[in-house]
């Protein structure tokens, strides 16, 4: 079996996603102040869709695979952790 762990972190998406998220001020504290993992996923899905990255196609197959990748609740544990 392979250790697919990436920095720490479950997955390299996992990892980036949380990179991208607490990457600056406002998305952090728009993440932070999350209730649940499932909100943290909400918010990434919805600034996807008004991208319009959620198209149907090539792109949104991608996107879509990558996020049932990532593990929110670590994530979500990640910010809450202090």
């Amino acid at each position: 079996m392979t250790d697919t762990k990436y920095n720490g972190w479950t997955n390299w998406e996992t990892w980036n996603i949380n990179l991208w998220l607490t990457d600056d001020e406002g998305s952090y504290e728009l993440v932070k102040a999350c209730k649940t993992p499932g909100a943290i996923k909400d918010i990434v899905e919805n600034w996807a869709d008004e991208q319009g990255l959620l198209n149907k196609g090539l792109f949104t197959d991608l996107i879509n695979m990558g996020l049932r990748q990532v593990n929110w609740v670590e994530i979500f544990d990640g910010l809450h952790e202090e």
